[in-house]
């Protein structure tokens, strides 16, 4: 497996993010990834850039990128975001691959509603 599916210090740097979604297309025919969704994939690309970025702008403030750990501050973002009201308390959430998710309305509804992410 080659150094971009590793995010290794000197594969990210100076390599500009694009190369790397295009690497990307070219291992997803191949392996596993294939199953998964490419945006999301395309996404971590872009968070783990980013990550190396600010390391490496101020390592004394921004710790080295790690691997995650299971168990610990484990979550998913949600892309392309479909919410829907029940009512005053209550919202729905479409999660894929999990379908309409309940969750409790703690902002102001516009703002849940014109988000793009969550």
């Amino acid at each position: 497996m080659n150094n971009a599916t590793h995010g290794d210090a000197d594969d990210h740097r100076g390599s500009p993010p694009i190369l790397k979604m295009l690497e990307l297309a070219k291992v997803r025919k191949l392996t596993w990834l294939k199953e998964g969704s490419s945006t999301i994939q395309q996404q971590a690309l872009r968070d783990l850039n980013q990550a190396f970025q600010n390391w490496w702008k101020r390592p004394d403030h921004f710790g080295r990128p790690t691997w995650p750990k299971a168990g610990i501050n484990e979550g998913f973002v949600i892309r392309d975001l479909s919410v829907r009201r029940l009512n005053r308390k209550w919202g729905q959430v479409f999660i894929p691959k999990c379908g309409w998710v309940k969750f409790r309305v703690t902002r102001e509804w516009r703002d849940i509603e014109t988000a793009l992410s969550a």
